[in-house]
């Protein structure tokens, strides 16, 4: 039904196209036509009268100069007929009115009689210098009038006929195709944007023609992005909920140290985190981890990394061996070619040292000594969680042992801040990012956090980041 009412509101009433340019083609040669008609009509009218009068005035000059009117009056009582219409003048069969009388020629005059006997009516007496001549019947010059109208109907009866046969060939070789190319249009307006117009035929038919084929081309190429839109938003929706639910929960820091965090999404919605994990002997693990892919997968490889890494290092077992276990299982859930890169620190808050792995974290930890003031990196080597089943990840795996003195600070962070853009397209980049940490290593730790994104933030100078913005940082207060 709703189709239904779908379709008729794409008809409309009133006459055909074809039927339209046939009616008005054929409307507008009658009139033309009609005023031809007009004018050939008057024209030869006072043509066909001036010709007669020329004619009937020469033969009545002819008469009268020729014949004496003896001669002429005994050929009247012989006989009054002449070739045509036309007859001698006899006082039997002529009654001349005296009125209307008409000048032909020098000597030539028209009169009006009436003409006896069985025909009757009324005629024109034509005299010579006085003396009557001819006459002719009114009705013989009506007759011929009449030819002559009924001459000009049939020719213009004809050519209209004619032209609306004409136009009705014309309108339908135009029509017909247009007719096609509505019904293909109503298909495509009915969904099917696959459906491709089938018209032939030459000029502006066909440029219309291949114009909606483009069309539907577009409406096609429109909804498919429509769709695919539609699917990337629904997924950045789902990665933003996933993301939300990586961030790290609440940290409480053992005594005597000090520990922040900030994680600043990018609108690419990647799947980097960061978190910590108090574990049961007091120890507290500080991880940092970037995913190799965005969107929804990304998230769901970082929500599932970050569960096995909270699980593996709240059991307190050896770091190397709960990393090659997270690996393990990490790596039998993740499709080829995608992987984790983890920067992980486990402190140990009453020796007051930190252990610390890299599996494949592109970015540095970074001391910052108290004693002599300088920033150092710390990177052991490995490889990402997820890209080896385990025999190279767990050879290629080491671990470093540091001591932290009393204003000792720790920052681990991810690529998103070595990769901010400025307006003008140049990043951030790792030795403006470091001599960034050691303008702010003496601060406390949000005052360091915060001048740290700032700094970030004034440097995109209101571009988006193109990267997940995460740091992380502990300090030995005590």
């Amino acid at each position: 039904m709703a189709r239904g009412r779908r379709d008729g509101e794409l008809r409309v009433g009133g006459l055909k196209l074809w039927a339209r340019f046939t009616l008005s083609v054929s409307l507008a040669l009658a009139v033309v036509m009609a005023l031809a008609g007009y004018m050939l009509h008057s024209a030869t009218t006072d043509i066909s009268e001036a010709l007669e009068r020329a004619a009937i005035t020469e033969a009545v000059e002819g008469f009268g100069r020729a014949l004496d009117r003896k001669t002429l009056e005994s050929l009247v009582a012989e006989d009054t007929r002449l070739p045509g219409d036309a007859s001698f003048y006899r006082p039997r069969d002529h009654e001349v009115l005296s009125t209307g009388a008409v000048k032909m020629g020098d000597d030539v005059l028209r009169r009006p009689v009436r003409l006896r006997g069985a025909g009757g009516g009324d005629g024109w007496l034509y005299t010579w210098r006085n003396k009557p001549v001819l006459v002719t019947p009114v009705s013989a010059q009506r007759q011929l009038r009449r030819g002559l109208l009924g001459l000009i109907l049939g020719v213009t009866l004809a050519v209209i006929l004619a032209a609306a046969c004409v136009a009705w060939i014309v309108s339908g070789q135009v029509s017909r195709p247009l007719g096609e190319l509505i019904e293909d249009i109503r298909q495509i307006a009915r969904g099917d944007l696959r459906h491709r117009t089938h018209v032939r035929a030459g000029g502006e038919i066909e440029l219309l023609a291949r114009t909606i084929d483009r069309m539907a081309d577009s409406l096609e190429e429109a909804q498919e992005a429509e769709l695919e839109l539609a699917v990337r938003e629904r997924e950045m929706e789902v990665a933003a909920e996933v993301r939300e639910a990586l961030l790290p929960t609440a940290i409480t820091p053992p005594a005597g140290y000090e520990v922040g965090s900030i994680h600043e999404p990018s609108p690419r919605a990647g799947g980097d985190f960061l978190d910590t994990v108090s574990l049961a002997d007091g120890r507290l693990a500080l991880f940092v981890c970037e995913v190799s892919g965005v969107g929804v997968p990304g998230a769901l490889v970082g929500a599932t990394a970050r569960a096995y890494l909270r699980g593996e290092l709240a059991r307190g077992a050896d770091l190397a061996a709960s990393l090659a276990r997270v690996n393990r299982e990490l790596g039998r859930d993740v499709r080829a070619g995608m992987y984790v890169t983890a920067l992980v620190i486990l402190l140990d808050p009453q020796l007051h040292r930190v252990q610390i792995a890299c599996a494949g974290h592109k970015v540095p930890l970074l001391r910052c000594c108290a004693a002599d003031g300088k920033l150092r990196t710390v990177q052991p080597e490995g490889i990402a969680l997820g890209f080896d089943p385990g025999p190279v990840f767990e050879r290629s795996l080491s671990v470093v042992e540091l001591s932290l003195e009393p204003g000792d600070r720790l920052l681990a962070s991810n690529r998103g801040p070595f990769v901010a853009l400025s307006p003008e397209g140049e990043e951030l980049g790792e030795q403006r990012f470091f001599r960034l940490v050691r303008a702010y290593a003496d601060e406390s730790t949000d005052e360091l956090l915060i001048g740290l994104r700032t700094a970030i933030e004034s440097h995109a100078d209101g571009e988006s980041l193109p990267a997940d913005l995460s740091l992380l940082s502990v300090i030995r207060k005590a």
